[in-house]
This record gives C-alpha cells, structure tokens and sequence, in this order.
C-alpha cells in the first residue's frame, strides 16, 4: 500500500524525485503518453459512425487513421534514449495532431453539436497532462486554430445564430482551461517543491543518523579495545595459575578471578553483540562442532554454581542428537550460556534443566530443539510481553536484586532467529520458567574417530539408589549403547540381589548425590561384595575433593559422559595418564618459532607464557617497526608471527603491509601472520586481513585459541611450501 501511495504521487519506477521541475515532468508526461496513446485506439470505433453521418467528408475516417499512426511513432520513438528523457515533446507532437484533428473534424462536419462536445471535452483534458504552460497553450491554440480554418474551409456560416453561439461555447472553455492549465502547473510545482524539501531533510536525517551510528561504533570499539587489553593480562594470568600446582584454597581464589573476569567480559560482547545486530553486520559461521562436546563444556561452567546453591543441575542430550553438525558453535554457545545463566540467577531451590532434542529432518541438514527449565520466581503474562526487548527487565527492581544489562534475552532472540529458528517462554509466577528455541543445521562431513567407541552388548548394569532426573537420563543413555539396566532403590535390596547366585550383573553403580545419607558401612559393604564376586562396583559422587573411606569415582557432569568411565571400569579401554596427554599436545608446537609483536608488557608476559606451556620458541618486539626489522634478518626463522594491531611507532596493519610487500620483492616464503587484536567488532577483523594477515585471535587470549590458530597457521604455511613455486 505505501509502495502503490508513492506511485500515485511521484511515478513508478523510482525511489527518488527529480533533480528539476522540468525532469519531473518529463517523468509523469512519460506515463500519460502511454496511456494517451493506449487510448487512441477508441477513435476507430468512431469511424462507422462517421461514414454514417458524414459520408461526404473522407477526410475525417483519414483524420481518425492518422492518429492511431501518429501514436504508433510515438511510441516508437519513445524506444530512444534521447526522446525517452524527452517526454513531454513526444506529449506535445501527439496532442497538437489531437487537438488539431478534432478541431478540423469538429469544422468539416459544420459546426455539428454531436462533434463539438467531443472537441470540448479534449480541450478540457489538456490542462490535467504534464506539460510546461507554452506547450499547453500552443495545443489549445492548435485546435481552435484547426476549428476555425477547416469551418471556413467547408463553407460554414459564422454568422448563424447556432454556430456563434457554440463557438462562443468553445471560446469560453478555452479560456477556463487556460485558467486552469497556470493553477494545474502551479499545485504540481509545489507539490514538487515540498516534496524535495522533505526528501532533501530525509537524506539529511539518513546521514546524520549514519554519522551517529559510525561515532557510536568507533566509541565501542574503543571502550572494547581498553578494557579488553587489561583483560588480557588478567584472564590470562589466571589461566597460567590454574595450571600450577595450588592448594584448595588458592585453587578457589584464581577460580574466582577467573569467573569474574570472565562475567565481566561477557558484558562486554554483549554490548557489542547488540550494537552489531543493532546495525545488521551480525554474520554467522559455519563450521563443523560437536554438539555433546558443547553442551559438556557448559554443564562444566554452571557445575560449581549448581554445587554452591545446592540447586539441581541436569543436562539430557536425546541419544539420537547427531554427534557432529554444521553450523555456529559460538553463537549457540552464546544464546545457552545466558539462557541457563538466567535460570540459575533466579532460582533459589529446586532444579535447572536443560535438554536438547532431534527435531524433524531436511534436504541439508535437520533441527535442533533446546528447552531450559528452572523451577524460579517465575515471569508473569505481562512481564513477558516486554521480555525480549532490549534494556529492558522483566521488573525494574530484578535489576536492583539480580543484577544483568537487559541485553541478554533480547540478544539471544536475535541469535537465534539469525540460525532459522524462534524461541519461546512459557512461565508464571512462582511456577518456574521454560525457555524453548529451535535452530536449524547443516549435516557435517564424516569424522574419522581416533579411538573406537567400546560397545557394551550382553552387559548388565545395577543402578542402584533413590530415582532422580540424573539418574532417568543415565538409564536412558545406557540402554541406548547396549546395556541392560536394572535397578533397585535401597542399597540393602541390592545387597540382596547380588547374594544370590543367579544376579547376573556385570557393574552396580551406586550414585551419592541422590543418597546423601546413607551409611558409610552399608556402601563399604556393598564394595566388598561386589570385589567377592568379581563384579565392578562405581559409587558416584560430584563432591570435588570428596572425603569418604570407600573409593568414589567423580561423577560425569553430564550422563553420556559416563560412556568413558565404564569402558575403563570394564577394561574395555586403555587408560592414558593426562601427564602423557599434555606432553602430546606439547609436542605439537615444539620446534615452531614465533615473533611475537606486542608493546604491552603484561600482554607480552601472558603470551610468552602460553609459548612456554606449549613448548614453542618465541622471540618479541616491541613496535611493528622492530619486528620488521627483525623479520627482515632471519626470515626464514620464523614460522608464525602474531601481531598486535595498535603499536606505537608502527602499528600491526602497516607492519604487516611491508613484511609482504618484503616478500614479494625478495621472493620469499609468505609466513603467516595473525593478528592479535583487543577490537571485536567485524570492520576491524575486515581490515587486518586486507592488510595482508592471514587469522586474528580476540583478546583476551586464551591458551587453547592460541595454539589452534597456531597450528592451523604453520599447517598451512608448510602446505603452501610444500607446492612448486613460480619465477
């Protein structure tokens, strides 16, 4: 409806107005020609009658011909490009034959009244076409001109009372249309005129608002690139102290700086995620991810939350949720971080739960389900209406109470609507929350598994213990790999079973967390009868440094984690010791050499100190221009070089420009170069790789980050060498 409302005013096919008055009604007299001459065929209807009423008069049937012939070369014309811009010459030729021809009809049929209405009428419409005042003039002037002439020419007597009158008739409506061919030119001029002022003060507005957004951008950026460079120095750090040897309660100091540092970033992103979705650049990725790996990493991450409120935390994965999919591991972590976030923010007692489902196939892929349930203060019907709107809480005085920007759920709406799926809620007071969304995937190309999953066929589990949502979600798992699950609610009902000779049972599993107050002695006892028969037994307990008598296995924060522990209970798997795994993945980077480009001393510390925990060389310089210097000395040295973006002297994009301008000029192997930037926002990432770069990493930096893009770097630099090079 507006785009036919535009038309009506301004014209198809076009978003703006003209430059000048006379372009614009060089456009409108383009569509009225069209039309007029569509119209022009209604005149060969006319010719019978004409033959009819005037028979002596030939001329008029080759009048009517002419202007379907006139109007035939009109729109001929009107193919070239020169009388296309020129509308309203191609409307003037066709209305002087018009007006012309019906005058010298309306005189050769002497005056006749049936002829003049209609010669009036044409008059009349000539003030409604878009044409400057002398070319509508001159048409109207034509045709009484044509009137007059082909009335003498036929003999007509002026002088007759009936002929003066009607040409007194068809004077005075000349004259009226004179009238209104000045106010008809007048209205469109204004109408234009008000019309461009209005778009002009439009484009200004578009501009200025542009102008806003970009000083807005650069301010975040900014602020992001401040506060993430002292980030750096502090997530990292406190990574480094994680993997030294520290007692229980340091352990907990540097877990809470960890986590704080880690909160207070995720602010961070959020204000700039929204600034980002704000203004349209939000880009999503696709890669392969593993989706039980994912949700593992974030049951981890809200494990000592769930401990420390004594709330209940599961997370069920449906057995048939594909292992590896296509699609955006980052974002989707985002969107399940805040969401289950929330749920522990407002749940005080009871249970958080989250569960992940196989939704429907498709043609490429298939979809996924999430549903996070809490049993919190709940979220009324009206609070819910404004739920998802940016900085805004479901209750002003949650804020005060709980804390939280108002981004996140309004962030997460965004997200998830970007991977093709919707979320919803459904809650009320004091009733807990539902949270549930869907996001759509690609099918992943096919993993070669390093190590062979153990199968467990003929296997007979006792899960012994009180029913628990853990617990139902175990037993699901484990009958999905094979294993026949039998189950008993009281440790001495299991010590009876198992006291007979036909039990049949290959493993009991006895978990704590959900019989807290059983008696030691009852379970040692269980232990012992088990050791008697030859039958694994594993007590489970989530306790981090648990202090019983018996022997406790650490429980899987998730159940199908569970798969590995069984295995290696059952000597299905070979146990590898973590010390001989950390020396492999040490030995992934030993002998790679690295220049590192950084100013900041404490950025400088944490990255060194990463290079060290995972046995590469390193060297530093201070500024772009020092390592380019030292590029330039022992380039063939180097295998990777990370570069920070802003340095005095010389700044990483400039640095990186000239070490590949070197290249080329020398012929030498193009070493990769990845950019170390505290700037998150897209454009900037954009700008680094025109500059020559081959990755980036966002600080603040992380351990595992850095060693993959290091990796994924030397890997292709030794591809890339390994190819015959040309000159």
């Amino acid at each position: 409806m507006k785009r036919f409302k535009h038309s009506a005013l301004f014209g198809m096919g076009r978003d703006s107005l003209s430059a000048t008055f006379n372009d614009e009604l060089h456009h409108h007299a383009g569509w009225v020609l069209l039309f007029s001459c569509a119209m022009s065929l209604t005149w060969l209807s006319y010719i019978p009658v004409d033959t009819l009423l005037h028979p002596e008069q030939g001329a008029i049937v080759m009048l009517r011909w002419g202007l379907v012939v006139v109007s035939v070369i009109v729109l001929m014309l009107r193919r070239v490009r020169y009388f296309r811009e020129r509308n309203q010459i191609l409307l003037v030729l066709w209305g002087w034959y018009l007006t012309g021809a019906c005058g010298a009809i309306t005189g050769l049929t002497a005056v006749d009244p049936t002829y003049v209405s209609g010669f009036v009428l044409v008059t009349c419409l000539i003030p409604m076409a878009p044409l400057r005042v002398p070319y509508a003039l001159s048409s109207l002037a034509l045709g009484l001109l044509a009137l007059l002439v082909s009335a003498s020419y036929v003999g007509v007597d002026l002088t007759q009372t009936r002929v003066r009158y009607t040409v007194n008739d068809v004077v005075v409506a000349s004259m009226i249309v004179t009238f209104f061919i000045f106010l008809m030119n007048s209205y469109r001029y204004r109408t234009w005129k008000s019309a461009k002022i209005i778009e002009r003060e439009s484009s200004i507005k578009v501009q200025q608002a542009d102008l806003q957004s970009q000083a807005k951008s650069r301010f975040i950026a900014t602020m992001s690139h401040e506060i993430r460079t002292p980030m750096n120095g502090v997530i990292g750090m406190a990574e480094m102290l994680q993997t030294t040897s520290l007692s229980k309660e340091q352990k907990n100091f540097v877990d809470v700086i960890s986590y704080s540092s880690r909160s207070l970033l995720n602010v961070i992103n959020d204000i700039l995620d929204y600034s980002k979705i704000e203004a349209g650049r939000v880009t999503l990725e696709k890669t392969d991810f593993d989706v039980y790996a994912l949700c593992a990493e974030i049951a981890t991450i809200f494990k000592s939350t769930a401990d420390k409120n004594s709330i209940e935390f599961v997370v069920c994965v449906d057995p048939d949720v594909p292992t590896h999919v296509k699609g955006d591991p980052s974002r989707l972590r985002q969107v399940l971080l805040n969401l289950i976030g929330n749920a522990f923010k407002f749940t005080r007692v009871g249970r958080v739960e989250v569960k992940v489902e196989k939704g429907p196939d498709t043609l490429d892929g298939g979809e996924l389900a999430f549903t996070i349930l809490d049993t919190g203060i709940g979220i009324s019907q009206v609070q819910q209406a404004k739920l998802f709107k940016p900085f805004q809480q479901a209750d002003s005085s949650i804020t005060r109470e709980y804390g939280g920007s108002g981004l996140g759920l309004s962030i997460s709406k965004s997200l998830i609507e970007l991977m093709g799926g919707d979320i919803t809620v459904d809650s009320a007071p004091r009733q807990g929350s539902t949270f549930s969304f869907t996001i759509y995937y690609e099918t992943a190309a096919a993993v070669e598994t390093v190590e062979p999953l153990p199968r467990f066929n003929g296997v007979c589990l006792l899960l012994t213990g009180r029913p628990s949502h853990y617990g139902m979600e175990l037993s699901r798992h484990l009958q999905h790999w094979g294993i026949q699950v039998e189950n008993e609610r009281q440790v001495s009902q299991a010590i009876t079973r198992l006291s007979t000779a036909d039990h049949g049972c290959d493993v009991v599993v006895l978990d704590l967390d959900s019989n807290s107050d059983l008696d030691p002695l009852v379970v040692e006892q269980l232990q012992s009868l088990c050791r008697s028969h030859g039958i694994e037994c594993l007590v489970l307990c989530s306790e981090e440094y648990p202090s019983y008598s018996f022997s406790v296995m650490t429980k899987p924060v998730c159940a199908f984690q569970f798969r590995k522990p069984l295995a290696q209970a059952l000597g299905l798997l070979d146990e590898h010791h973590p010390a001989a795994q950390m020396s492999a993945l040490r030995s992934e980077l030993s002998g790679c050499s690295v220049l590192v480009a950084e100013d900041n001393d404490i950025n400088q510390k944490v990255i060194t100190s990463m290079l060290d925990k995972l046995g590469a060389r390193y060297q530093v310089a201070q500024n772009g221009r020092q390592a380019c210097a030292e590029y330039a000395q022992a380039h063939d040295e180097f295998d990777v070089i990370l570069m920070d973006c802003e340095m005095p002297v010389m700044d990483g994009e400039a640095a990186t420009r000239r070490i590949r301008q070197q290249e080329q000029a020398e012929n030498w192997v193009r070493t990769p170069i990845i950019a170390l930037t505290a700037h998150a926002m897209k454009e900037h990432i954009d700008s680094c790789l025109a500059a020559g770069m081959d990755d980036h990493i966002s600080k603040p930096v992380e351990m595992n980050v850095l060693r993959e893009k290091i990796l994924k770097a030397a890997r292709s630099a030794t591809a890339q060498s390994a190819q015959p090079r040309e000159g």
